[in-house]
């Protein structure tokens, strides 16, 4: 199962402290990434610029509106040497608990720049230079010491996060392949996480990226989260290669050995770049789309509107039987979660709808990701019940007429035993339908929809009868006795 995929906008933001994108490029960035269909997108913008909280609100904020979750790769100004200060590695090294405060404090000092779903994986590839004391940004250079300070980083932000009240997952920050291979990393900080977490290329070899990834599930035991991945990153990369890589993990992912994956995204014109200069995704980009699209849920549709008061909603889905349907009200979870039955699902029992509810609804088919948010369904008044006025009605008959006191443009929906038969519409608050000869014994219901309100509840049932014939061959005469029942002549005698 295919679990996040992400698009990393690492060039964009990192690299752009200086000279930051404009809105309407940020925008169709978005844009692009949306289309792509990753459900996450990467920011990386340099802790300890005076402009951080500024750059990384422009595109969170353009992210979460579009739907996306963020997951923040910040890097440090200072253990990377960033944007002319200097690297403070060897004998420049500041203690560990500056970074630990650098990163507690852009999450207390921002809370609106967070939402749930994001995740917090700041720091990443911190074992460049980490083996040489005049380049690392740790000392000792031990397994150990490396293990302590990201579980300590990790345990304060994730307080931090809980003291906003924002549910951010803190995870593990992705790591050089090399360290990953040889069994370096230190397994305490892959458990806690739960996979494997690594930025890794083998450009133009995608038979080697998958015998690494499978090495490094072999080693730790987990799945693998590859954050930043490319065909190629030095040479724009043709059919052959794109389907060859997209083969192989494909089978990563088949094999379990893969959960989540990460694109390079690169910039325009570059060989890992998946964007044309006009946002529009390049053959690479349209290969990811296609890829990514097999693992992702389709949205489920919503059947609407839903009327005031109601308990239950329902709608369809493309996807297979024992998919699970999440309804949503006013974007909150409605409590347990309904399956797919033959392209359609239901849920009841739900609190009564009020006007201002809005419906919504999420799938999750099996190995696949959740899909986007289906159509967002309003609550409307209910119309009112129809009646069917040409009762009795007799076999054979093709004509149903009825009544109806919404106005004039209501349809009508027939049915004949549940099912429908096709519409009317109301006129002067009349309706008629003309329907195949009728059978003797099925039912004839109607509903009505009027214009802004919903579908109302079925009008009175009518059974077809069989109409009575003319002749009657029964006797059903009472009998006359003439002698009895013929009053008696009374004769007056003179």
């Amino acid at each position: 199962m295919l679990e996040r995929s992400l698009l990393s906008f690492m060039k964009w933001t990192k690299d752009t402290m200086s000279s930051p994108p404009s809105t309407g490029t940020i925008n169709s960035l978005v844009a692009a990434a949306v289309l792509a269909r990753f459900t996450s997108v990467e920011i990386a913008t340099v802790l300890g610029r005076p402009n951080w909280a500024t750059e990384s609100a422009r595109w969170a904020t353009a992210l979460h509106v579009a739907g996306k979750k963020v997951v923040w790769r910040c890097a440090s100004d200072k253990m990377e040497g960033l944007y002319g200060v200097q690297r403070a590695v060897g004998a420049n090294r500041v203690s560990e608990q500056y970074y630990i405060d650098l990163a507690v404090n852009a999450i207390l000092n921002n809370p609106t720049l967070f939402a749930d779903g994001d995740e917090w994986a700041i720091f990443p590839e911190r074992t460049e230079g980490y083996f040489q004391d005049s380049t690392a940004f740790l000392s000792p250079q031990t397994q150990a010491k490396y293990a302590s300070f990201f579980a300590t980083l990790m345990d304060a932000c994730a307080a931090a996060f809980v003291t906003i009240g924002k549910d951010v997952a803190v995870d593990l920050q992705a790591n050089n392949g090399s360290e990953l291979l040889n069994g370096w990393m230190p397994s305490s900080l892959i458990n806690r996480a739960g996979y494997v977490v690594t930025d890794h290329y083998r450009d133009g070899n995608p038979a080697l990226l998958e015998a690494n990834l499978r090495t490094m599930k072999t080693n730790y035991n987990k799945s693998v989260y590859l954050q930043e991945s490319a065909v190629h990153r030095f040479t724009t990369p043709n059919t052959a290669s794109i389907t060859a890589y997209f083969a192989a993990l494909t089978r990563l992912v088949t094999d379990g050995v893969l959960t989540r994956i990460g694109c390079w995204g690169g910039w325009f014109g570059t060989p890992e770049a998946i964007l044309t200069s006009s946002y529009g995704l390049n053959e690479q980009g349209l290969a990811w789309k296609a890829w990514l699209a097999t693992y992702i849920t389709t949205p489920p549709v919503v059947t609407g509107p839903v009327g005031l008061g109601a308990t239950a909603v329902s709608g369809t889905s493309t996807e297979a039987d024992g998919t699970v349907i999440q309804v949503y009200k006013n974007g909150v979870a409605t409590g347990t979660t309904t399956t797919v039955t033959s392209g359609t699902w239901s849920k009841t029992g739900l609190t009564a709808f009020i006007a201002t509810d809005v419906i919504s609804a999420t799938a999750l088919a099996t190995n696949k990701s959740v899909s986007d948010e289906s159509n967002e369904v309003t609550i409307l008044a209910i119309s009112a019940a129809p009646v069917i006025t040409s009762a009795p009605i007799y076999t054979g008959e093709d004509t149903i007429t009825g009544t109806s006191s919404e106005a004039n443009g209501t349809i009508i929906k027939v049915f004949i035993d549940g099912v429908n038969v096709g519409t009317a519409v109301v006129t002067n608050h009349l309706w008629v339908k003309t329907v195949t000869a009728l059978n003797e014994g099925v039912v004839i219901t109607a509903k009505a929809t009027a214009t802004g309100k919903a579908e109302s509840l079925a009008s009175d049932p009518i059974t077809v009868i069989d109409e009575p014939t003319d002749e009657d061959t029964s006797d059903t005469s009472i009998p006359f006795n003439f002698v009895d029942d013929v009053p008696k002549l009374r004769i007056k005698q003179n």
